[in-house]
């Protein structure tokens, strides 16, 4: 009896690997689309903060007013930057699933493959088993009957 052998178990080791490198890259791009959210609630932060700061104050409101609005005019430009970035994040989480849904089919098709070439391989071994008892057993009747 043979040991089990694919053929293809290098390919289906790089399969994997492809598969692994592609699921890496989407949870970093996931992790990448966590910190521009937390960056968008620190600016909103900010903003509140900094609204609530000048409206507290009673003395030199002109200045604090012209400050407040050129923050906001600010904060609005990085608004804008964030959302492009998410857009943009967004977009490369949506290629990046499809590279690992690809991965995993070529991945899976192999390991189907090989779960078949196995369940032929089985096959033959218990062939190989059954024949090889088949054949005892004629050879140990023959010989009870020849004596």
């Amino acid at each position: 009896m043979q040991k089990f052998q694919f053929s293809l178990d290098c390919v289906l080791q790089y399969r994997q690997t492809q598969f692994e490198m592609q699921q890496a890259g989407l949870e970093a791009l996931f992790s990448e689309l966590n910190d521009l959210e937390k960056q968008e609630q620190s600016l909103v932060s900010q903003r509140i903060a900094e609204d609530a700061a000048v409206k507290s104050q009673s003395s030199s409101m002109a200045l604090s007013l012209v400050a407040l609005d050129a923050f906001n005019r600010y904060a609005g430009l990085q608004k804008t930057a964030l959302d492009l970035r998410r857009i943009d994040c967004l977009d490369r989480i949506r290629k990046q699933q499809q590279a690992v849904v690809e991965a995993r089919r070529d991945r899976e098709l192999l390991e189907r493959m090989r779960g078949k070439r196995k369940a032929e391989w089985q096959r033959g071994v218990y062939k190989e088993i059954e024949d090889l008892a088949s054949e005892l057993h004629q050879a140990r009747w023959s010989r009870e009957h020849h004596l």
